[in-house]
This record gives C-alpha cells, structure tokens and sequence, in this order.
C-alpha cells in the first residue's frame, strides 16, 4: 500500500551527544517532526532515527537533556523560592494579605492569607494558585492548595492550665507533564487532609487526643490511578504523678486502603518520664503491628529511651537509643519523588537500632550552637531504584546510616544574622554500596540583612556532594553549588514589593537521574496588607 507522507517540523533540531557526538549547545528543544500517514495518523519520531541506526536510548536517559524551548514549553527553571518567616501576620491580631509574584516565563503565584482572633478562636485562611513551583524538573506544572487552620484556647480557672483545640483542612492538586520523558501521559496528584487536635486535663492528668483523616490519587490521563487513603488516631495521656516521675500511655492506630489492599499500622505503649532541675529522663516500652501491600504481617518491639542533661545554664547534653518500626506511606513516597511508579509497594521501614548523642550550647543568647552524632541500622528500609519508562521504584533492604549534624546561628546586630547548616550522611547496603540519591555532604550558608524594618534581604549559598543513581552501577550525580537571594522593601504600611534571585551561579542541577534543572531564575513580587 503506497502512503504519502507530509512533514511539519515544529520542533528545531536539538544536539543528541549519543547521535551526534557533539557538545550540546542549551536553550535548544528536543529533536522531533510529526509524520501524518494518509491523513489519519500522527506519529511523533526523533528525526535521527530517519537518518540514523535507531540505537538512542529512552530521552529520559540523555543527561545532556537539560533545557526547553521557551517558545515552546515552560523551561526548566528553579522557581521554588526560599523560605522566609512570615513576619506580617501577629498571632493574635486581624490581619489580611495578598501576595502575587512572577517570573520567567510563565511562572507566577498568587497567595492570599487572612487571620482573625474571635474570643478564644483563632482562624487563619491561606490560599495559593501556583504556576511553576515548589520545582518539578523537566515538567509544565501548576499547583493549587488551600489550607484552613482554626484554633480555640480556654482556662476552665484562672490559674488552671490552657485547653486546645485545633482543626486544619488542607486541599492540595498538582498537575505536571514530563518533558524528559515525552511519552508519558500528563500526571496530577490531590490530596485532602484533615486534622483534629485537642489538648486538655483530665482530673488534673494532662491527655492528647488527634485524629487524620487523608487520601492521596496520583492519576494519569490515560485513567489509570493509584490512590491510598487513610483514618489514624493518636492518645496519650499521664494519669500516675510521683513527684518528678510521670507514667502515662499511648496508642497510635492508623487504617489505610491502597490500591484496594488494606494497610494497619498500630502501636501501644508504656510511658514514663523523670525530670528535676537538671535532669530529664523519658522512655516508651510497648509492641507495634503492620500489615503492607506485599499482604505481610509484621510485629516489632518499641523501645525508646531519651535523656537530656543541663550541664550549665548554656551547656546541655542529650541522648537517644531506639529501636521501632515506622510506615512507609505512599504520600510521603510521592512528595520525596514525584517521578515515583504508580503501582509503587508500600511496606515498612524496620530500624532495628537508632543511637545518637548531641550536645547545644548557648554561651549568649545571640549564639546559638547544636551538634548531632549517631547511627543507625535497618533490618528494611526503602531506597528509589529508577525503571523502564523514567519513573522510580521503591525497593526494600537492610541499610546502615552514620550521621552528623551541625547547625548554629549567630545574631551579630539587630540587622545581622548569620546561619549555618552542616549534614554528614554515609548511608550503606550490607555490601557496603552507597544507597542511591543520599549525599554524603550538605551544608547551607545564610546571611540576613535587616534596616529599619523596612528592608529585609540574604543571601543563601548552598552545597551538594555527588549523589549515586543506582545500587547496581557506581554512577553519580554531579555535584552543584545553589546561589540564591532574597529581598523585600516595604514601601508603606500596607505595601511591600519582593524579589527572588535563585541560582545565581548558573548550576546545572539533575536531583534525579534524567531530570534535570538549569539556569538561573528571577521572580518579583509584591505583599498588600489590609
């Protein structure tokens, strides 16, 4: 049968180095023309498998796959911006703000925030409608979360202790395409979270009362969709009271569906804590149950016993020995890697010891020092193995982990600050392999300038060491180096105007193999108070 063929070259030729064997030149989009065979079908094909043996693996193994054709897509830029305490809103004062940043190409949030305080109620809306971040890699994305917090505090006496209670609803929906991997459907997730808490006194023996309510669907546009949703509740309250010794109990029990499989997770336990003007002693003795997707029943002893020592008045001393059994949620495994598989096994991770030391010292209350030491091992414990179509797996092992962890801040004027953060990780299989995608250093420096409460700015360096990708090869991750700064000037009292400069230094930055992020980013923004 003879067809005709009509091309329409939409996309620009990009360097394939697999193909061509020649340096990729950035800003150029992916290599592609559409095929129309006798007007009824499209095909979609890299035009160097017409001039070439088809031997290219999947795009989302091109490493050199690093940037988008802004005329084309959303590029890939950094667009999350650094944190910053919201300092607009007091805690107990009515206050409303608007917020509205925008960037390159495309990328703009708009946050609203309102608080009041009703008597004793507190309740504080926050909305955001975000085109372009928290940053996926080589994705088009748009983000939607609404949050409401409400907050009650009351004495039953003058003198008698506070009575809380707390309710947050969060409604959360991201949608993403990858562009590493041009075949994949369109992913969106939603998630919906509601959250009670209440804190109280119960014939002078204080108890806490929570419960969670959540689902979580990653759905494709092909109609394929994984969901978990899940009821848990948490109790704990301390009826025996020997001078400074404390006894109490707790039960945490949790009931999830995931993919049509149900999932326990329950624990029950003894607790009792020492505490006089130095010392404090804490410990929790009980046993724990799960079930996971594999439809395996596991029980573990819970063992935790904690210390805290005041050597002086700016010197203290505290420990941790653990041992216990902690779920694997496939919401927390979907916010770690959004790339992660749909069908992905939700198990248990088994630390079967946890020791650590760690010493604070505060010589003035503008120096403030931590650091922690300690290892860890686990009888099962997840890591992320990447698949056949660009997506990542989670699979199961026995784990070490050595750590260290050093933080200090220093407050050198009311307008200078200087903040540091410093982590060691060696994580290790029994083959002593390197675990993929946990560095062995992460350190982040910051310096905040203040003038007159009008101008705020810092400037925030950070460092990633090179990452390995597989437990199967000694590949790695490049190192990178994030530059990233921050302002806002308040003009009046009601208006503020922002900017966001990320990665100044223009690294190139791949978080998960294949994806990768590139170049610099600049965001400006304003805050209206009403």
């Amino acid at each position: 049968m003879k067809s005709t063929f009509y091309t329409y070259l939409f996309f620009l030729p990009i360097l394939l180095p697999c193909a061509y064997g020649q340096p990729q030149r950035s800003g150029e989009p992916i290599d592609f023309m559409t095929i129309v065979i006798e007007g009824k079908e499209n095909l979609y094909l890299p035009k160097s498998l017409i001039k070439h043996t088809p031997q290219l693996p999947p795009p989302y193994q091109q490493l050199e796959l690093d940037s988008i054709n802004p005329l084309e897509k959303v590029p890939l830029y950094r667009s999350e911006p650094i944190p910053n305490p919201d300092r607009i809103v007091e805690p107990s004062a009515q206050s409303a703000a608007l917020r509205f940043s925008a960037g390159l190409y495309g990328f703009a949030t708009l946050e609203g925030l309102y608080r009041t305080q009703l008597g004793a109620y507190v309740i504080d809306f926050n909305g955001i409608l975000d085109r372009g971040g928290p940053y996926l890699a080589n994705a088009d994305y748009f983000r939607t979360n609404f949050r409401l917090r409400g907050q009650a505090a009351w004495q039953q006496a003058p003198h008698a202790h506070f009575t809380t209670s707390t309710g947050i609803a969060n409604v959360e929906t991201r949608s993403y395409r990858l562009f590493a991997l041009p075949s994949a459907p369109e992913r969106m997730t939603r998630s919906l979270l509601l959250s009670l808490e209440h804190n109280g006194m119960l014939a002078a023996s204080p108890y806490q009362v929570s419960m969670i309510a959540g689902t979580v669907r990653l759905q494709h546009a092909d109609t394929n969709t994984t969901e978990e949703t899940e009821l848990a509740a948490h109790a704990r309250i301390e009826p025996y009271r020997f001078n400074t010794i404390t006894l109490g109990l707790l039960a945490d029990v949790s009931y999830r569906n995931y993919r049509t499989t149900p999932i326990h997770f329950h624990t029950l336990a003894a607790t009792g804590r020492y505490t006089d003007s130095t010392l404090t002693l804490s410990a929790h003795l009980g046993g724990q149950i799960a079930t996971t997707s594999f439809r395996t029943t596991t029980f573990a002893p819970l063992l935790e016993l904690r210390s805290e020592l005041a050597i002086t008045s700016f010197l203290r001393l505290d420990g941790r020995i653990a041992s216990r059994m902690e779920p694997v949620r496939f919401r927390d495994l979907l916010a770690l890697c959004p790339y992660i598989v749909d069908t992905a096994a939700i198990a248990v991770q088994m630390a079967t010891y946890h020791v650590a030391a760690g010493v604070t010292y505060l010589p003035r209350p503008e120096i403030q020092f931590r650091l922690e030491a300690g290892i860890q091992g686990f009888s099962e414990a997840p890591f992320f193995e990447s698949v056949a179509d660009g997506t990542f797996a989670p699979l199961y092992t026995e784990q070490t982990e050595r750590f260290v962890h050093l933080r200090g801040r220093y407050d050198i004027d009311r307008s200078n600050h200087l903040i540091a953060d410093l982590r060691l990780l060696d994580a290790r299989f029994t083959d002593g392999k390197t675990v993929p995608y946990r560095p062995l250093l992460q350190t982040i420096v910051e310096y905040g300038h203040s003038m007159d409460e009008q101008f705020l700015a810092s400037l925030r360096i950070g460092y990633v060491s090179p990452r390995h990708v597989s437990q199967q090869s000694e590949q790695t991750l490049r190192a990178y180096v994030v530059i990233a700064a921050r302002a806002e000037y308040q003009i009046s009292p009601s208006i503020s105007v922002t900017a966001t400069l990320d990665n100044l230094a223009g690294s190139i930055i791949e978080l998960w193999r294949g994806y990768r992020e590139r170049g610099s980013f600049v965001a400006i923004g304003a805050v209206v108070h009403f």
